[in-house]
């Protein structure tokens, strides 16, 4: 009979299974370093039953001892990382009244389906083109030869907002690729695929992409970023030549700017070399395809193949996709970056684009509406699809997306309430600073603004002002956080002082404490829950396992802000209070301690985090 995963604590000895009974065995049980010996027949449901009752005795011991001592038991619950990803606050709601206006009354109660020159369904057509006049007037090339009739045909609004969009976007692409995979691959053409992503990103569509091709057989490329959150442009570069070398083909490239988590702006500068990069390798892509068009074109069996390939290599989604998601476009804090589109490089950059908007992060998530920008062979198919299997946009949502993005009575309004948004999130940025590095090192705020945070926040811990002035001056210095935001609506926190902290964790599929060190995201995320704080891990954003970095979203309330510093205060103390060995000393108090708990060796966990380093 093999050993159960509960080897270190049960020892089966000479046992035989006969399907139904155990026959005569023995079971060495290591409790406080005493064996029990138990000879018997015993059915095997009984016998399991009560290996289980004293695993848990031993568990529920162990864990009365640590407690009643004051240690915490850290608890990983095992599954896939990338399950889970945030809640999505959306912005601050207040200052909203204004949309009430944007909303014609008239146009409520129905929508008009409209064929268009390219004969393809729309809704919303005057709206359509007045959005893509808007875009065109901002300098996004894919709009410059087009007449006002089929403006409309490179433009959609999509049901479920920029999320929604996305899905539709990846899971054609993926089907795409699958159904010219099948016509290439018997000419000797086949490739495989990959979607390539700058990491650390917005996890949900991580998630999204993982989901969305994991039944492909398309690959997910990541590619490094700058310690700033702008992408290192020589890991783009040589990600997209080892996918050359192994016949792989980068179908999509998608960033977001400006950029979650780290606020990062992509601006001019940064969007036209990366574009470089990714249009020089398309072109490779097409080079390949043509110089096996001119090997093959005099040949008349082999007239239908050549055809084949030469339609497919017109095609905008032939090569490299961009996916620029822009939406955080407003939220800016800088005042010399703007966010820079790809779709605004230059025509040919902006016919292989999809340029994704949407209003849920200036302060209307309840709407779920979103507008995709791309060329029409790209967008035609997603919108007919979406529109005929999810209904079409609703209008009130409509007439709120076109007063945003179009010239008007409202523009003013919007331009009020990003200021508000952009004032609450510095704000907002004020006061995370004054938790981690003291109330008087920050700029953000004014004094004013500080005074005015020590005395909500004296309300909210129920301390004197003077007590609450203390503990904002004290921060927490072993913590750290990004201290310059190019755009406020997220901050990082790095908890890596906290690599290789012994500490006593429980698995759930084991209830027993064991030692082991902090050296990933399960185990820090552990950490995190286990004093009732909800992040977001690095690798839940595409970044390394052992980066032990989270995400702290500023747009939720300001009590959840002071409560979220209450509770990572009760965390710094507890690693690094008046003893910041507290957990070893536990240990070395109890001899049977290194019998019954087998951590792993520094040794191994520093060599485990050489071979994947942080990102």
């Amino acid at each position: 009979m093999e050993k159960s995963e509960y080897e270190d604590w049960l020892a089966f000895g000479e046992a035989a299974d006969t399907g139904q009974y155990l026959l005569p065995f023995k079971v060495g049980m290591s409790a406080s370093g005493n064996t029990t010996s138990v000879i018997g027949r015993l059915p095997i449901k009984a016998f399991q039953r009560a290996a289980r009752l004293r695993l848990d005795s031993i568990a529920r011991e162990w864990v009365d001892e640590l407690t009643a001592n004051g240690h915490r038991i850290f608890h990983v619950v095992t599954k896939n990382d990338d399950t889970r990803v945030e809640a999505d606050y959306g912005a601050p709601l207040h200052g909203l009244d204004f949309f009430a206006d944007l909303i014609d009354a008239k146009r409520s109660y129905r929508y008009t389906p409209t064929r268009h020159i390219e004969g393809s369904l729309k809704t919303h057509h005057a709206q359509l083109r007045a959005v893509a006049r808007h875009l065109k007037a901002k300098g996004f090339k894919l709009f410059n030869k087009l007449s006002n009739e089929n403006l409309p045909s490179h433009i959609q609004f999509f049901n479920g907002g920029v999320t929604a969009a996305f899905y539709e976007l990846i899971n054609y692409l993926a089907q795409d690729y699958q159904r010219i995979d099948a016509i290439r691959r018997p000419m000797g053409l086949g490739f495989g695929a990959a979607l390539v992503v700058p990491v650390p990103t917005y996890g949900l569509f991580l998630y999204s992409m993982y989901e969305l091709t994991k039944n492909t057989g398309i690959d997910i490329r990541y590619v490094h970023r700058n310690d700033d959150g702008s992408v290192n442009l020589q890991s783009l570069q040589s990600t997209l030549d080892d996918l050359q070398a192994a016949n792989i083909r980068a179908i999509a490239y998608y960033d977001c700017n400006p950029h979650n988590p780290t606020g990062h702006i992509r601006d001019k500068a940064e969007t036209i070399a990366a574009a470089d990069i990714i249009m020089a390798q398309t072109h490779r892509y097409l080079d390949a395809d043509l110089a096996w068009v001119e090997v093959n074109m005099k040949n008349p069996d082999m007239k239908d193949d050549v055809k084949r390939v030469m339609g497919m290599s017109d095609r905008p989604q032939h090569g490299i996709v961009i996916i620029d998601d822009m939406a955080y476009e407003g939220l800016e804090q800088s005042t010399r970056k703007k966010p820079f589109s790809f779709g605004q490089v230059s025509p040919i950059v902006a016919d292989r684009t999809a340029v994704l908007k949407g209003i849920s992060k200036i302060g209307l998530p309840g709407a779920r509406i979103a507008l995709m920008a791309a060329h029409a062979e790209l967008l035609e198919p997603m919108s007919d699809h979406h529109i005929t299997h999810h209904f079409a946009a609703s209008t009130m949502a409509v007439d709120i997306l076109t007063a945003r993005y179009t010239p008007g009575p409202h523009q003013k309004k919007f331009d009020a309430h990003y200021r508000r948004l952009r004032r609450a999130h510095r704000r907002h940025i004020g006061w995370v600073e004054s938790f981690f590095f003291g109330i008087d090192t920050t700029k953000k705020i004014s004094n004013r603004e500080k005074a005015d945070l020590v005395s909500a926040y004296a309300a909210h811990a129920n301390i004197t002002h003077n007590q609450a002035n203390a503990r904002l001056n004290a921060g927490l210095p072993n913590f750290h956080v990004t201290e310059s935001l190019e755009s406020g609506f997220f901050m990082v926190l790095d908890a890596g002082s906290l690599s290789d902290r012994l500490v006593a964790i429980t698995f759930d599929e084991n209830p027993i404490p064991r030692l082991g060190y902090i050296t990933n995201s399960r185990s820090i995320k552990a950490v995190f829950e286990s004093f009732g704080i909800d992040m977001v891990p690095a690798i839940h954003q595409g970044a390394s396992p052992y980066n032990l970095t989270a995400r702290i979203t500023l747009s939720i309330r300001p009590d959840e802000l002071f409560t979220l510093f209450d509770r990572l205060r009760a965390m710094h103390d507890y690693f690094f209070g008046e003893d910041p060995e507290i957990q070893l000393h536990m240990f070395r108090k109890n001899p049977a301690a290194e019998k019954l708990f087998r951590p792993i060796s520094q040794d191994r966990s520093r060599s485990a985090r050489a071979c994947c380093p942080r990102t």
